[in-house]
């Protein structure tokens, strides 16, 4: 069972990296998922972000969000840095 169904289709959950690309003109940037919410009057998953991006938003849309396969989990981790 995917966490929160319909709302999240591409399957984020806390403590995954994830690619944030909202279309063309919107956000594109690297984070890390903090928790995923449920809204279900507004029928979404509202994703909260962690990074250290100034002027990027701290939270999105689940759909909006594509996990990194393969990402490091911190820097440093897998010798990346």
């Amino acid at each position: 069972m995917r966490l929160h169904g319909d709302y999240n289709p591409n399957g984020v959950h806390a403590g995954l990296m994830v690619r944030v690309f909202t279309g063309k003109g919107g956000w594109d940037f690297n984070a890390r998922v903090a928790r995923v919410v449920e809204k279900k009057r507004e029928r979404k998953a509202i994703v909260f972000l962690e990074h250290d991006l100034a002027g990027m938003p701290h939270f999105a849309d689940a759909a909006d969000c594509y996990p990194l396969r393969g990402a490091p989990l911190y820097p440093g981790h897998h010798d990346n840095g």
